[in-house]
């Protein structure tokens, strides 16, 4: 597909691209998608009718294609926006952040992740370390399996990032000796340091556990038990974590806690189920932090009526913590967009009133948007949603 193509735009004067990056931008920010994507388009297009050699600005050019390939992601535009995004791979310093994008879209879209990979494989192969970023992507996308594969067919130096993530894979694989002799290596070079500062120390600590070396019941200092909790979670060791949760009260809340941080929101709405919310203290860091995800879960299920009452109450408590009151307006703005799309169908036959209704929706819409901007709401990794339909602990 050419260039050209991709745009709809007959515009003819010429404004220079940052200039229409920013105007994108202030529309985004003001919720107007439509205008932000049109700011875009015009810029690329002027851009792409230069002559090549003339080209002053391709230093917004990536800056450009990120966004409008988001955008174009936001409204839904999916194919245009896989398109947009992998121009980026040939800009040094964005092959990570919108390939991955990129990546977990086409997940979206129902892609295999060994598809997934050949395609990154075949994007980044202009790239010296283009083994090591096709790793790195697939493990910020969820693909884990793939990324260890790759591992496994490609000899590479294994420090830094990539002897953590090679950490990651080998756990999820099950390889837990693998995994302890990778952290045992890495002690020998002198790269490892405590369990509670260093991540693949507490890889090898929870390796460990599941090969029943070392007794993690014998353990006392909570904080190291609070943190080998969260890892173990964030590894994907369900099991190890319920069990290390065991039926300490506090242990258990950071369990739910961190099971819906991890994107187990399936997980960690059942466990949600079987707490009394009016014993909580909300007055403690961790009650209000278990009082906002239910709220978040009421939010995204519909139920914006109770999330607003456990928005409202949080306030009450807290009245100083900004995402507490954007939460709550946003709950409002639901409830408003509701009522009126009922009243649609209801003015059919009184053409003038349904579009200032219309017209009052699509500025709730904008402001609805606006106050996401906020991130009032926990957003998650592409590798986390994978994790949203997780019924189980085993």
């Amino acid at each position: 597909m050419e260039k050209n193509r991709l745009f709809r735009s007959n515009r003819t004067d010429s404004k220079s691209l940052s200039l229409l990056y920013q105007r994108s931008l202030r529309h985004r920010d003001r919720g107007d998608i439509a205008k932000a994507l049109s700011c875009l388009e015009e810029g690329l297009l002027n851009v792409f009718s230069q002559d090549s050699t003339q080209i002053s600005e391709r230093g917004s050019l990536a800056d450009c294609w990120l966004e409008y390939g988001r955008l174009l992601r936001l409204n839904n535009q999916h194919a245009k926006a896989i398109y947009a995004l992998e121009q980026c791979s040939v800009y040094p310093g964005y092959e990570i952040e919108a390939m991955t994008e990129w990546g977990d879209l086409l997940h979206e879209q129902g892609y295999s992740d060994e598809i997934i990979a050949d395609r990154l494989k075949h994007k980044l192969a202009h790239l010296p370390e283009a083994t090591e970023l096709l790793i790195d992507i697939l493990c910020r996308i969820g693909a884990f399996h793939t990324a260890y594969t790759y591992f496994a067919e490609n000899l590479m130096d294994k420090s830094g990032r990539m002897l953590e993530l090679y950490s990651q894979c080998l756990i999820r694989e099950g390889l837990y000796e693998q995994a302890l002799n990778l952290a045992s290596s890495a002690v020998d070079a002198g790269q490892l340091r405590p369990e509670l500062t260093d991540p693949l120390a507490m890889d090898a600590l929870l390796c460990k556990w599941k090969l029943g070396e070392e007794d993690r019941l014998a353990v006392e200092n909570r904080q190291l038990l609070s943190e080998s909790l969260k890892r173990s979670v964030h590894l994907g060791l369900l099991d190890l974590s319920h069990q290390i949760a065991g039926d300490d009260p506090y242990l258990q809340n950071e369990l739910t806690l961190g099971l819906y941080q991890e994107g187990y929101t399936e997980l960690a709405e059942q466990k949600l189920r079987t707490y009394d919310l009016n014993s909580l203290n909300l007055y403690e860091p961790l009650s209000k932090e278990m009082a906002f995800i239910t709220a978040e879960i009421d939010y995204d299920e519909g139920r914006y009526d109770q999330a607003a009452q456990i928005f409202e109450c949080l306030i009450e408590h807290d009245p100083l913590t900004a995402s507490y009151r954007f939460a709550a307006a946003s709950c409002y703005l639901q409830i408003s967009y509701r009522q009126m799309e009922q009243r649609t169908g209801l003015l059919m036959q009184d053409p003038s009133n349904l579009i200032k209704t219309q017209q009052y929706m699509e500025t709730m819409t904008q402001s609805l948007f606006i106050v996401h901007r906020s991130k009032w709401h926990t957003e998650w990794t592409p590798a986390q949603r994978r994790n949203r339909q997780v019924r189980s602990f085993q």
